[in-house]
């Protein structure tokens, strides 16, 4: 119980299970403790940026300072000269490069996919050099599964159609070649949650086919998780997202508001009222999926249902608007659509308080507009 291992596995397990104050309390100890070596210094850096950004306190500049410090200690042992050291060291250099492009994805950057690609241009190298040398090609694809969760936490992208076809490549490579049926689930598991990446990457660059094909792959390849019954609260949120985004494509670009509402109707019992901690700072984009949703089933005349689903939304988006910086302007759709549902039940109260709140948010606009101007 006092060796750094033992408590930096603890921490994380901890923090798997959303106890991130007694995880933090586990890394610091180790920190202090005298025969912690380079390796567990260097494993407690990274563990403890990555407890900064993905925590309650979405800490991302502390979080890669600490990212930072786990790459300098790694790379001091990466030249001792002992091969298993070395293994060591790159698998903590892999992890915190991949960490710190995410702490760039994630937070208020500048340039962010120039910078984040930069971090995982340096992962991917360090992964060629580890594949190589065990003859492993997993390093590579979790490499390219992290650069699409990066790439979809950045928002903004470019295209992405060669990386996904190469990520789908080399996860079928290696669940063919692979007879562990333990592992093969892990692989199926993490191909899964880089085609929901790459779905919603490709949802809102408009590309309705990609976007469907991906999102109807990663469903094929999730659905074990559900048969299995190993289900946590962050695969739960994310399958549930996955559903939201097939749903969604029907509704978007299909104007088929029946066979999304299906999918939705499948999403809403595995989409929580506030993300797991690891996604909180997600909450504006989370209540924007409620709020898309209420369309469909107003269009579909199940009016309680599409209001309750547009509020419950509004009140996501407005918290994110007070504590996460969330885009303000966007409150304007959940306030059109209230309007809108209250005018057409004939509650003319409602919709002229949503109706003010519109213009308030118009002078709002306007004179931030006024103020950055001058």
């Amino acid at each position: 119980p006092d060796s750094p291992n033992y408590r930096l596995t603890r921490a994380r397990l901890l923090a798997d299970n959303g106890r991130h104050d007694e995880a933090e309390r586990e890394v610091k100890a180790v920190a202090a403790m005298k025969n912690a070596t380079a390796a567990d210094q260097a494993r407690a850096e990274l563990l403890y940026g990555d407890l900064l950004a993905q925590g309650p306190k979405h800490d991302y500049q502390q979080a890669i300072e600490h990212h930072m410090a786990a790459i300098n200690l790694a790379t001091k042992l990466a030249k001792s000269g002992n091969d298993g050291a070395r293994h060591v060291a790159q698998q903590i250099m892999l992890d915190a490069h991949i960490s710190a492009a995410h702490d760039i994805a994630s937070g208020r950057w500048r340039r962010k996919q120039q910078v984040a690609d930069s971090w995982l241009g340096n992962a991917r190298t360090i992964a060629e050099s580890m594949s190589k040398d065990r003859g492993d090609e997993y390093f590579n694809l979790l490499v390219d599964c992290q650069t699409l969760a990066a790439y979809e936490a950045i928002g903004d992208v470019g295209e992405v159609a060669e990386l996904v076809e190469r990520t789908i490549a080399r996860g079928r490579e290696l669940l063919a070649t692979s007879e562990d049926s333990l592992y093969q689930q892990c692989l199926e598991w993490e191909l899964g949650e880089a085609l929901i990446y790459a779905a919603a990457i490709e949802h809102r660059r408009g590309d309705q086919a990609a976007a469907l094909k991906y999102a109807e792959n990663a469903n094929a390849l999730l659905q074990s998780q559900i048969e299995t019954g190993r289900m946590t609260t962050r695969t739960q949120y994310l399958l549930g997202k996955l559903r939201f985004l097939i749903g969604a494509n029907h509704a978007v670009f299909k104007e088929d508001h029946a066979a999304a509402i299906e999918w939705y109707e499948q999403a809403l019992p595995l989409l929580p009222g506030t993300p797991p901690v690891e996604f909180s700072h997600q909450l504006g984009a989370h209540g924007e999926r409620f709020v898309s949703m209420g369309v469909s089933f107003w269009v579909a005349e199940q009016r309680e249902k599409a209001i309750e689903l547009t509020q419950q939304g509004l009140g996501m988006m407005r918290k994110a608007v007070e504590s996460q910086g969330f885009d303000a302007t966007a409150l304007s759709v959940p306030y059109n659509n209230l309007a809108g549902m209250y005018r057409q039940v004939g509650d003319d109260e409602k919709a002229d308080a949503y109706q003010k709140a519109i213009r308030a948010l118009k002078t709002a606009e306007n004179t931030s507009s006024t103020t950055s101007r001058n």
